[in-house]
C-alpha cells in the first residue's frame, strides 16, 4: 500500500506521541511510596535588593495611552520620562504633606523609623 509523505511538523507531531505513550507517568497515582527528593537547583541571582532603576507595570486605557504618547511627542520625551516625573510631582506632594509625621517619603530626609 502506498503511503504519501508526511509533512515534517506531522512526523514531529507523529514521534511526539509515540513517545508520550511509552514514557512513564508522573502523576502522583503512580508515585513510589518513598520517593526520592529531588534538589532544587538554587538561583544564581543575588538575594540583595537591585541597586538601579526598577520596572514598575501600570494598566491605563487605551485613551490614557494615547495622550500620553501624544503628551511626549509634544515634549520631546518618552511616556516613562513623563511617567517618572509624575511619581517625582506626587511623591514631592507628599513628602511636603507628612513632613512632619514621616520624613521617610522625603528623598533628602533619613528614615525615621516611624517616629517622626
Amino acid at each position: 500500500m502506498f503511503m504519501p509523505a508526511l509533512e515534517p511538523e506531522t512526523q514531529l507531531v507523529e514521534q511526539l506521541a509515540a513517545e508520550s505513550a511509552t514514557a512513564p507517568s508522573l502523576s502522583p497515582l503512580n508515585a513510589q511510596s518513598d520517593p526520592t527528593p529531588i534538589a532544587l537547583k538554587r538561583s544564581s541571582r543575588s538575594t540583595l535588593p537591585p541597586q538601579g532603576p526598577r520596572k514598575l507595570a501600570v494598566k491605563i486605557s487605551q485613551a490614557d495611552y494615547e495622550r500620553l504618547g501624544l503628551a511626549a511627542v509634544k515634549k520631546n520625551l518618552t511616556r516613562s520620562d513623563i511617567v517618572r516625573q509624575a511619581i517625582d510631582s506626587y511623591l514631592q506632594g507628599l513628602s511636603r504633606e507628612y513632613r512632619n509625621e514621616c520624613r521617610c517619603i522625603s528623598p533628602n530626609e533619613a528614615c525615621c523609623g516611624g517616629e517622626a
